[in-house]
């Protein structure tokens, strides 16, 4: 599908729907395109076309994690016909896996992948950038065999630091398809210059 001018509103006004809850003075929102409910076709197509063009020519190898990410990062692997990799919360036993932590405001976790082969160029593809914890994490755990080439997010939480930290410690501008403002009473979602609100 080819993403018409107008059709990022759908998106944009699903995520400005979004239920949002406060874990010690943490603000969430929860992510309509997580699987936990389902999601339109044409939805998935939209972002996955969206985040499909940001990613680098040069990219080997496509990498997100489970699980939000994990269900963007594959049609757009597909989409572009490269490679993808998930981290996993279970190591399944494998030799010399790669992990990183995972830290949010209400749980944390150990994630593991396979290591990539030496010297691949890799994007790091998720749903959401809050902290950028999850993604430099990752990166640091990347460093001495591959580099991470970009950084791209379907939405952005503003106000949270991740751009700054991911930016710092990544070395990468992240690319994000929307930027969203959970601090006030409405969800505010900007796509571009384009605002929509909850």
């Amino acid at each position: 599908m080819l993403t018409s001018d107008f059709s990022w509103k759908l998106v944009a006004e699903r995520i400005a729907r979004s239920p949002r809850y406060f874990v010690n003075d943490y603000h969430y929102f929860v992510w309509p395109y997580k699987g936990i409910e389902a999601i339109e076709s044409n939805h998935l197509d939209i972002i996955t076309d969206l985040l499909a063009k940001h990613v680098p020519k040069n990219t080997d190898l496509l990498m997100s994690f489970m699980t939000d990410g994990a269900l963007l990062a594959v049609p757009v692997a597909i989409k572009l016909g490269l490679p993808v990799c998930i981290w996993r919360d279970y190591h399944y036993e494998m030799k010399d896996a790669l992990t990183c932590s995972q830290v949010t405001g209400y749980y944390s976790r150990q994630l593991y992948c396979c290591k990539p082969h030496d010297g691949a160029r890799i994007c790091l593809l998720d749903a959401i950038l809050s902290t950028g914890g999850t993604i430099t994490a990752a990166s640091k755990s990347l460093s001495e065999i591959a580099t991470v080439v970009s950084v791209v997010v379907a939405a952005e939480k503003e106000k949270f630091g991740g751009r700054e930290l991911v930016r710092n410690e990544v070395g990468v501008d992240p690319v994000a398809v929307f930027n969203v403002d959970i601090a006030n009473e409405a969800i505010r979602v900007r796509f571009g210059s384009n605002l929509i609100e909850g």
